[in-house]
């Protein structure tokens, strides 16, 4: 059986066993070495790109109530965006994953806040 294949083979090959392990308990394959500075700055970038939507409304408007209700707005329009976009990347339903997006940055925001 391919069970009984996989055991013996694995039993025989530690260095592939710990190569495979590695790869499913930390989605780390050797072969595919990224670079750290490329890492750091597209996160940079994301996190920079992230923050947009609660900050920009802001340099529109001179009441703060006015801005803190677009922020609000931006904001909740980027997270379903997100939520809906990441779906490329999980196979999910874009509307489910949107307003999961959210909900749970919403309650984020309300024990952080509220």
């Amino acid at each position: 059986s391919l069970r009984q294949q996989l055991l013996s083979y694995y039993s025989n090959n530690p260095n592939d066993l710990l190569k495979i392990m590695v790869a499913l308990e930390f989605g780390v394959v050797e072969e595919e070495r990224r670079s750290p500075w490329v890492a750091g700055a597209t996160s940079c970038l994301l996190f920079f790109l992230g923050s947009l939507p609660s900050v920009v409304p802001f340099a529109f408007v001179t009441d703060p109530l006015d801005g803190l209700i677009a922020a609000g707005v931006a904001t909740g329009i980027a997270l379903l965006f997100v939520g809906g976009v990441k779906t490329w990347a999980t196979r999910g339903r874009p509307l489910e994953a949107a307003v999961e997006n959210l909900v749970i940055a919403g309650l984020g925001g309300l024990l952080a806040y509220g």
